[in-house]
Formats: structure tokens, C-alpha cells, sequence
């Protein structure tokens, strides 16, 4: 059997010359007792259901026509059509620059599909291409968000 330790302890500060004013302007007894009900109830579900995290991104979305008219299907979250794009311009593409923000876009085109190795790899290109410190750091949380997924694995095998 799994325990948890719980606080369900809540906070409320109030100020006043007089007591009686004082207790008057605080919440209520059976008011805290639903806060502080609620406020234990949504600490224990965070522990014991899946919850989402939201995370924000870079992307590459000037410098280039391709980049510019890819942003909206990025926004559209339409990764197919835009990674498509993306690699027909990297065929064409002689500038270290630009060929190295395209496979970063589809680093995390791969990333936003689910498949963390091959926006790895993907970086990983983006990186020897042309050396941006935004790309450094986007290995590291994708390096990260992979270690985490591999040990959640293992604990759940």
C-alpha cells in the first residue's frame, strides 16, 4: 500500500486594529475547511494522475520564404506539411546557416511527433551545421526529456 504525506494546512492573513473587525473579514471556518478540502485533493492528484506540463519551444520562422510560410502550418499544427517543406528546401539549400535553422525545425517537428530519438539526431545536425546556442541548449532538454521517458520505463516494467 503507497502512503502519502499531505499538508492540508492553508494560509489566510487579514489586519485590523480590532479583533472582532479582524475575524469578520476572514474566511469563513466552514469556507476554509472546502479550500483547504480542495487544495489537499489536487496536491494528492498531481501525485497519484497523470497531469500535463506545458513547455514552450523555439522555432526558426524568418531569414527564409520557406521559414516564413512554414511558421503558420506550424501554428496550424500541421508538422506533416511544414517538415516536408523543410526537407525540400534542405536539398536545395547550400547555406550552412539556413540548412542548420531547417533541421532544427525538423529536430522539433520530430520532437512534437514523439519520436525524441530522431529529433536527437536531427539537432545533432543542426548542430555540426552551424553552431547556435539555441541549439545547444534544445539537445539538452530533448536529452533530458529522453532520460526522463527511459526511466519512467523502467519503473513502470
Amino acid at each position: 500500500m503507497v502512503s502519502y504525506f499531505l499538508l492540508d494546512t492553508l494560509d489566510w492573513e487579514g489586519a485590523n486594529l480590532e479583533l472582532k473587525s479582524l475575524f469578520r473579514e476572514l474566511t469563513k471556518v466552514k469556507d476554509a475547511l472546502t479550500e483547504t478540502g480542495i487544495a489537499t485533493a489536487m496536491n494528492l492528484s498531481k501525485r497519484i494522475a497523470p497531469n500535463w506540463n506545458s513547455y514552450s519551444r523555439a522555432y526558426f520562422s524568418s531569414g527564409n520564404d520557406v521559414l516564413r510560410q512554414t511558421s503558420l502550418l506550424i501554428q496550424n499544427n500541421d508538422w506533416e506539411t511544414a517538415m516536408n517543406k523543410w526537407l525540400e528546401m534542405l536539398d536545395k539549400t547550400r547555406s550552412k546557416s539556413l540548412k542548420s535553422k531547417l533541421e532544427f525545425n525538423l529536430a522539433l517537428a520530430y520532437e512534437m511527433r514523439g519520436d525524441l530519438n530522431e529529433a536527437i539526431r536531427w539537432g545533432g545536425r543542426s548542430y555540426n551545421s552551424f553552431y547556435r546556442l539555441v541549439t545547444y541548449e534544445y539537445l539538452k532538454t530533448l536529452k533530458e526529456r529522453k532520460s526522463i521517458f527511459e526511466k519512467s520505463n523502467e519503473k513502470n516494467q
